[in-house]
């Protein structure tokens, strides 16, 4: 009997080690994650001098000099606002036309069904440097939207729609079926139905979609480099700027990436709920 205590003592005793040393890891795991992000924003508040400091200077005092020089001497908040506008345009285009094509994809049955939701998503594979040369020149000489913010609504728009359509498809598939044909025997129209019982209930995969499209497009910066001039830069490109041949302007590129990062915090921040549940409820079901 006391051999028999002992040994449970011990497996006890080796299990709390282990949840010790995975907690220890996760620890170190987050902070070597977080690590890049805390030494921008504390660069942010550094000047020139303390920036370039060998070794990292940790205590010093912190000044919101790079802070008004970019958004008062180079016009960052018209960049801001350029990105803004453009994403949130084209995030709502995004979830408008994918959820039509991906309600048609998830509930009615035809040939190609699922062979034609895999080719839509296979665009999305496809490198943005394939694309970018015809995009650019009907842009620029056959529909005039080089420097647009129409033309930029689109390109992101495209950019995001198979991922969108393939994760809402998925999503409606875990929608039963008897809620549309209850529906429909009360009277409603296929379409009825979509929007008064299908609509409301895949809020947690609109949100799913909406999160991820609004983050891929508000860092998005190979399109933006060759599709915009100074009328409708966004952030990404506009953070070149603080490098030329002269040198980096290390305080306020740190400064610019801190006011990049923010939005996309805040919108996580109070989405993240709708996301988790959006993407363990089926949202990326194939």
């Amino acid at each position: 009997m006391t051999d028999t205590l002992h040994a449970l003592n011990r497996k006890r005793y080796l299990r709390w080690i282990l949840i010790q040393i995975g907690k220890v890891a996760i620890i170190l795991f987050v902070l070597a994650y977080l690590f890049p992000i805390i030494w921008m924003i504390l660069s942010s508040f550094k000047i020139q001098s303390d920036a370039y400091a060998m070794p990292p200077k940790w205590v010093f005092k912190p000044t919101l000099m790079n802070y008004r020089e970019i958004l008062l001497n180079r016009g960052l908040i018209k960049f801001l606002g350029n990105s803004l506008l453009i994403v949130s345009l084209s995030c709502v285009a995004t979830l408008f036309i994918g959820t039509m094509a991906a309600f048609a994809l998830g509930r009615f049955r035809f040939k190609g069904n699922r062979d034609i939701a895999f080719y839509i998503m296979s665009t999305r594979m496809a490198p943005p440097v394939m694309v970018i040369i015809p995009i650019f020149i009907m842009y620029r000489y056959a529909l005039n939207l080089y420097n647009s913010y129409a033309g930029m609504v689109l390109v992101y728009t495209a950019m995001n729609l198979p991922l969108a359509v393939w994760l809402l498809r998925g999503f409606f598939l875990e929608i039963p079926h008897e809620l549309d044909e209850a529906a429909e025997i009360d009277g409603c129209s296929k379409w009825t139905a979509f929007w008064k019982v299908i609509f409301p209930l895949s809020g947690p995969g609109l949100a799913a979609t909406g999160i991820l499209s609004f983050i891929f497009a508000w860092n998005e910066f190979f399109f933006a480099l060759i599709l915009t001039a100074k009328k409708t830069r966004t952030l990404p490109v506009t953070v070149t700027s603080f490098v030329s041949g002269m040198g980096i302007e290390w305080g306020e590129l740190n400064a610019a990436g801190t006011i990049i990062m923010i939005p996309l915090l805040i919108f996580a921040f109070f989405m993240q709920k709708h996301l988790l549940r959006g993407l363990t409820l089926g949202a990326v079901k194939g």
